[in-house]
């Protein structure tokens, strides 16, 4: 049997379990939200060993990485996996508050102002992983801030149904890509140059390619995509890093720029390449540290997977 790709269980984790839970929390609010998730997740973490044994690895790599200073007190378990799975879902609902703003910027905590308001209005490409949830950045009182999240093609369609659908003010659009062509180049050109965001994942692989470059991640070998850092380089504009989720009583926003420009030449591309994947992956390895249990891992990441 062929091994599963990310992209076919990002397709079965979001578009299909998105509806239905919608379903529920429209006709019993957050209670009756959770209520369901509980059996959903638990029917999920029972029939999908890939996604216990994805999230298994991933949290006993936080635990063994951090040592003294893990945020588990013992080594995780497998009844961990669920508590894994149980937040990815969770993370749903947070996207339909995002949507709909039911967050209000009273309830968000803004790391990164300056970076923010110097970049405001200003075409840049946004770095973001898998992590929390970035609709959050919705939620801040008069952000008029046009975003274009690029996505794997298979995904677009559904996703771009699903926010002209519930979210009426969308100021998100989905740009399906698979590789940056000539047009799609333009099209990204003129974005940044009417001051738009160009949002794009910096922790998954693609899909038709095998443009990766090996660098460690909470200790071990990891393969990453050149893709993020070669389109910044080619839109010429600031390159900054993005990260939302809850922590404690609040919403936190993380924002801070990594280059004005990041720059090289034919002879030093991977050289500048991996030193730019290094830094996002310690950035992205400080908040799994914080906050362990948001990071969205659920299928092969680490090259020694067994």
């Amino acid at each position: 049997m062929a091994e599963k790709k990310w992209n076919d269980i990002q397709e079965r984790g979001n578009l299909i379990f998105f509806e239905i839970m919608f379903f529920f929390y429209r006709v019993g609010g957050r209670a009756l939200f959770n209520f369901i998730l509980f059996f959903v997740i638990f029917w999920y973490w029972i029939f999908s060993p890939l996604a216990r044994q994805s999230s298994y690895e991933y949290l006993t790599n936080v635990h063994n990485y951090f040592k003294e200073n893990s945020p588990f007190r013992k080594k995780p378990n497998i009844f961990s996996t669920y508590k894994h799975l149980y937040y990815f879902g969770y993370t749903l609902l947070e996207k339909m508050f995002g949507w709909f703003g039911v967050v209000t910027e009273e309830n968000i905590k803004l790391f990164g102002w300056d970076c923010f308001h110097e970049n405001y209005q200003k075409g840049a490409v946004i770095i973001v992983s898998h992590f929390g949830n970035v609709e959050i950045i919705r939620s801040l009182r008069g952000h008029r801030q046009k975003i274009n999240v690029l996505v794997y093609t298979k995904h677009s369609e559904s996703y771009n149904r699903m926010l002209n659908k519930y979210a009426k003010k969308n100021k998100v659009e989905l740009i399906p890509i698979e590789k940056i062509d000539i047009a799609e180049a333009l099209l990204l050109q003129e974005k940044i140059a009417q001051g738009e965001w160009v949002l794009i994942a910096a922790d998954r692989v693609p899909v038709h390619s095998k443009r990766v470059i090996s660098c460690d991640f909470l200790g071990k070998a990891a393969d990453w995509p050149i893709g993020p850092w070669l389109l910044a380089n080619l839109l010429e504009c600031p390159v900054i890093s993005l990260f939302c989720y809850f922590n404690q009583d609040q919403y936190e926003i993380h924002i801070g720029e990594m280059y004005r420009k990041i720059e090289y030449t034919r002879e030093n591309r991977d050289k500048i390449i991996k030193e730019a994947i290094e830094e996002y992956a310690l950035i992205l390895e400080k908040h799994c540290q914080e906050k362990p249990y948001l990071w969205f891992n659920f299928f092969k990441f680490w090259n020694d997977y067994a």
